[in-house]
């Protein structure tokens, strides 16, 4: 079972983002930049804080059309249980899941448009950074972070899927 926290507090910021946003990939990216300590860190999942946490705090941000691609085949997997998604982000209508994707995104947008951009700002950004501009962004806001070790994180690009509404 994962672990679940508010937020991971750097040294200069805190980080805290909303499933299947290239978290772990960021988390990695810290630990190799010299950012932060400790490597893999538990925390695979972080539950939006409850509360303002006072300091800066960085989260990213996915193309809600991508991010529910990625939400979706995190549910038909099984790596993400849809039930556990909907207690943790509490802000949002729960979602169901449909027999494809293209169902799921029709009925997303019928019983509950503008969610994707609530759970986002649940997360209480000071500031975001989009999957759709790594790891370009990561590198800039780590370097103003003064990191030193940030050549790395070019080679660590996440995946990024494009999704198709007729995907089956």
């Amino acid at each position: 079972t994962e672990e679940i926290e508010s937020m991971i507090l750097y040294p200069n910021f805190g980080f805290a983002s909303a499933p299947r946003t290239a978290t772990g990939w960021f988390e990695d990216v810290c630990y190799r930049a010299g950012v932060f300590k400790i490597q893999n860190s538990p925390v695979q999942i972080h539950r939006p804080p409850k509360e303002d946490h006072g300091g800066f705090v960085l989260s990213i941000v996915r193309h809600p059309y991508d991010w529910l691609g990625s939400l979706f085949d995190g549910w038909r997997s099984g790596k993400l249980p849809l039930v556990e998604f909907n207690k943790l982000v509490d802000v949002a209508e729960p979602f169901q899941l449909s027999d494809n994707f293209r169902g799921f995104v029709l009925k997303y947008l019928e019983e509950c448009p503008g969610q994707v951009s609530k759970i986002f700002d649940a997360y209480r950004p000071s500031s975001t950074i989009r999957v759709e501009d790594l790891p370009w962004a990561a590198e800039e806001f780590l370097i103003s972070m003064g990191a030193k070790e940030t050549k790395k994180i070019r080679l660590l690009a996440p995946i990024n899927r494009r999704w198709r509404v007729d995907r089956v």
